[in-house]
C-alpha cells in the first residue's frame, strides 16, 4: 500500500468515533456473504465510503484547513478500501464474522460464549451457507448466434476506391485508377481520404459491403443487385410513413422553439432536506422554486453536501430555465443574466420526513 493509504488504515482501525460505522458494515457484508449475494465490487464500493468518512474526520483532526480529498487522493482512499475488504473476507473465512450474524444465520455448533467455538471456522458454516444462499447457480447465458454474410452469386464488384492523403494526392489517384482500368471521372475528398466512385450504391444488395485493401489503396466492394433498388416514386404507404415522420419532426421543432423562448427567471430557491442512515450515506429531496412556484421537485437521491445544487442545476439546463454557454458555471450565468439564486438545506433525522 502508498503511505497514505497506510496513514488512513491505520487511523480508521484505531479511532473509535469510526467503531460502530465499521461495525455495521461488517454486519451488513456477513449478511450477504452468508446469504450468497456478496459481491466484491460492491463490497469494495461500501469500505470505500467508510474511506472518505476516514479522511474526513482525519483531516477534521489532525490537519485543520486542508481539503480532505486532496489530502487523501482516489487512489489512496481505493487502495484503503481494497485493504478492508480483503480483510474482512479472510476474517469471515476463519469464522471471525459469526459474531455479527443474527441468531438464525449462524452456523450449528456456534456459540458466543463458548471460546473452543472461536477462530477456526465450525464445520456446520458451510452447510449454514448452503441452506441460506439466493440463487445457488445463475443461468449460463445464451450464445447469440451471428449471422454470416450470404456468398455472393454473381461475384463482387468495387463500388468505391479510397486512396489516403498521407500517401496520394489528387493527380496520384486518378493515374492509379486509370491504370487499374477504374473510372476516375470524378474525386470527393474528405479530410484524410480521396474517394473514386464506381458503381452507384443502391445498385447493389444491401448489407453485402466490405472493404478489402490493395496495399495502400482500400476499395469497397459488394454483391450487385439482381434487381436495381427502386429510388423512384414511393408507394402510398411509404408516402404515408414520410408524412408521419415529418410531422413528428414538427412537433419536436415547435417544443424546442417554445423551450428557447422560455423567460429568463429572476429568482431561483432550491430547498433541500438531507437524511444520513446508520451507515453515514446521505441522501435528499429538494424542490426548485422557478419566480416563487415550485416546478420540480427531486424526490430521493443519494448525495454528500451541495449535491441537490448539482442536481437542480442539470434539471433546470435539460429544462430550458438557463442555459449556459459552454464550460459557463451555473454562478458564473446567474451573474451575468443577474438571476437571484439561493438554496438552503435542513437536516432530518428520519427517512419518511424527506
Amino acid at each position: 500500500m502508498s503511505i497514505g493509504s497506510n496513514e488512513l488504515v491505520l487511523y480508521a482501525d484505531n479511532t473509535g468515533e469510526l467503531y460502530p460505522l465499521k461495525q455495521a458494515i461488517l454486519k451488513s457484508l456477513a449478511i450477504k456473504k452468508r446469504k450468497g449475494v456478496y459481491q466484491v465490487e460492491l463490497g469494495v464500493r461500501a469500505w470505500k465510503r467508510f474511506a472518505d468518512e476516514s479522511a474526513r474526520r482525519y483531516v477534521k483532526e489532525i490537519k485543520p484547513g486542508e481539503v480532505w480529498n486532496r489530502a487523501f487522493t482516489p487512489e489512496d482512499r481505493k487502495e484503503a478500501a481494497k485493504d478492508w475488504e480483503e480483510r474482512f473476507r479472510d476474517m469471515y473465512r476463519y469464522g471471525e464474522m459469526e459474531f455479527y450474524l443474527p441468531e438464525k444465520l449462524r452456523a450449528r455448533g456456534f456459540d458466543p460464549k463458548d471460546p473452543k467455538t472461536w477462530g477456526s471456522k465450525p464445520k456446520a458454516a458451510a452447510a449454514a451457507e448452503r441452506k441460506h444462499k439466493k440463487g445457488a447457480k445463475k443461468a449460463a447465458p445464451k450464445k447469440t448466434k451471428t449471422r454470416k454474410k450470404p456468398r455472393c452469386p454473381i461475384g463482387t464488384e468495387v463500388q468505391t476506391l479510397i486512396f489516403p492523403r498521407s500517401s496520394f494526392s489528387e493527380r496520384q489517384a486518378r493515374d492509379w485508377a486509370r491504370r487499374h482500368g477504374y473510372t476516375a471521372s470524378k474525386v470527393d475528398e474528405t479530410p484524410a481520404t480521396y474517394r473514386l466512385r464506381q458503381r452507384d450504391p443502391n445498385r447493389f444488395e444491401e448489407r453485402s459491403f466490405s472493404t478489402i485493401m490493395f496495399g495502400e489503396v482500400s476499395a469497397v466492394i459488394g454483391c450487385p443487385a439482381t434487381k436495381k433498388r427502386s429510388s423512384g416514386n414511393p408507394s402510398p404507404a411509404k408516402k404515408k410513413k414520410t408524412a408521419r415522420k415529418k410531422t413528428a419532426k414538427k412537433k419536436t421543432a415547435t417544443k424546442k422553439k417554445t423551450a428557447r423562448k422560455k423567460k429568463h427567471p429572476k429568482t431561483i430557491h432550491v430547498d433541500a432536506k438531507r437524511w444520513r442512515d446508520a451507515n453515514g450515506n446521505t441522501y435528499f429531496s429538494a424542490r426548485i422554486i422557478v419566480d416563487g412556484k415550485q416546478v420540480h421537485r427531486i424526490p430521493f437521491e443519494y448525495g454528500y453536501g451541495d449535491q441537490y445544487v448539482t442536481e437542480s442545476e442539470e434539471w433546470l439546463t435539460r429544462q430550458g430555465y438557463i442555459q449556459p454557454k459552454d464550460r459557463e458555471s451555473m454562478w458564473g450565468y446567474m451573474d451575468r443574466k443577474k438571476v437571484a439564486f439561493t438554496h438552503a438545506a435542513k437536516n432530518v433525522s428520519r427517512k419518511k420526513d424527506l
